[in-house]
């Protein structure tokens, strides 16, 4: 991956991979966007024009691009929202646990009723 520093307002830099056509964009709000099948084109005129503006080759080769894939999308702004935060965050041990733990209950109480059925079944049948 390689680097690209330059003044800007909006963009703090992009790393970019040139082989993989990948690109990278970390915003100066602390947000992170992740593209691949970036124009390898693109990639090198970032490269070779040293006066290009970042903000405008991430909007015209990522963000507003037919061809780029957003794969990953990254917030760490201070304003973010729990809810907003939850959704990017993964489950901590506890949680995890607690969502087996339902499971296994689910699972438990499923086989009660089937249980209590067979017994009505069994009793029905030899009370004939």
């Amino acid at each position: 991956m390689k680097n690209v520093h330059r003044s800007s307002t909006f963009i703090d830099k992009i790393e970019t991979s040139l082989r993989r056509g990948k690109a990278t964009v970390y915003l100066k709000d602390g947000n992170i966007y992740s593209y691949s099948n970036v124009s390898r084109r693109a990639i090198l005129n970032l490269f070779i024009n040293q006066n290009l503006s970042l903000g405008f080759w991430f909007n015209k080769n990522c963000s507003n691009s037919d061809r780029a894939i957003l794969n990953n999308q990254s917030f760490e702004t201070p304003w973010l929202n729990e809810t907003q935060l939850a959704d990017f965050l993964e489950p901590s041990e506890e949680e995890l646990r607690d969502i087996e733990l339902e499971q296994l209950e689910e699972r438990h109480a499923y086989n009660q009723e089937l249980i209590d059925e067979l017994n009505e079944e069994y009793a029905t049948a030899n009370a004939w």
